[in-house]
């Protein structure tokens, strides 16, 4: 609706990129869209590991929008903490860039800087998924993301 009503204004800035609100919201859309052809939607884990900045934001929007959780992945953390976390989450698919899918052998992986939207999804699920509709919008009882830590925080 914001995005309808203020599709000029400026949503997200980062590093000199911006995008309006109408921007950003056909491409989160085009990624719910894309996360459904692979039967990925409600009830299922999608692993973000992007660095800061608008491709970031776009996904988990996009992830959102799909009735999917995220958990966002830091794709700097050491190798170790990435396996672990990757373990013990078991995302359905990871959304990275085309440089660090490398790390995530084994899980179906979207690059998110892939200029050519098919070819940007990783190898074929593991399980037959029939494609889903993306839903209209996420149902309140949706879980919206799944944090690990560290346990130093408390």
């Amino acid at each position: 609706d914001h995005a309808a009503r203020r599709g000029t204004a400026v949503a997200v800035e980062h590093a000199g990129q911006r995008l309006t609100y109408a921007r950003l919201f056909r491409r989160a859309r085009d990624t719910a869209r894309r996360l459904a052809s692979r039967g990925v939607g409600r009830g299922d884990l999608v692993a973000v590991a992007l660095p800061r900045g608008t491709e970031a934001v776009t996904a988990i929007l996009g992830v959102l929008l799909s009735g999917a959780a995220y958990c966002p992945v830091d794709p700097a953390a050491p190798a170790e903490r990435t396996a672990l976390l990757m373990s013990e989450a078991a995302p359905a698919l990871v959304i990275t860039t085309r440089a660090g899918a490398g790390t995530f052998a084994g899980t179906p992986v979207l690059a998110a800087d892939d200029p050519e939207p098919t070819p940007a999804w990783g190898p074929a699920p593991p399980r037959p998924a029939p494609p889903r509709p993306v839903p209209p919008w996420p149902a309140p009882h949706d879980p919206a993301y799944v944090i690990h830590t560290s346990g130093s925080t408390g």
